[in-house]
């Protein structure tokens, strides 16, 4: 219901993996739903992305490297691997972290 162009920033924080292959198609990060957020995001708008599953990051990487409408925001790993400060932290990203030991993975998304 939202106006096409009419958001500056979307974030996904650490959605279910979906870990088995033959779920990945119910992954929140597909094709359908990446379509629909560059659809809201103004150009130069950001899509943000979180996650501490390592095959959800192979997975994230193959489906946004396949879009010509973003431009991943990396210079270095760190710009990956530490939290940007106006970064919101999930309870299940501290959990990962925290409990769990996991890293976690931060990728900004320039929409063009």
């Amino acid at each position: 219901r939202l106006p096409d162009a009419s958001l500056t920033r979307v974030y996904l924080l650490h959605p279910d993996p979906w870990p088995k292959a033959r779920h990945a198609k119910r992954r929140f990060m597909n094709k359908g739903p990446v379509d629909l957020i560059a659809a809201k995001l103004k150009p130069g708008g950001e899509f943000r992305f979180g996650t501490d599953h390592p095959v959800y990051v192979r997975h994230a990487m193959m489906i946004m490297s396949a879009r010509t409408d973003f431009v991943w925001q990396v210079t270095r790993s760190a710009d990956f691997l530490n939290r940007p400060a106006d970064w919101p932290e999930t309870r299940y990203e501290r959990k990962a972290r925290t409990v769990y030991g996991h890293e976690v993975w931060y990728f900004r998304y320039l929409r063009v």
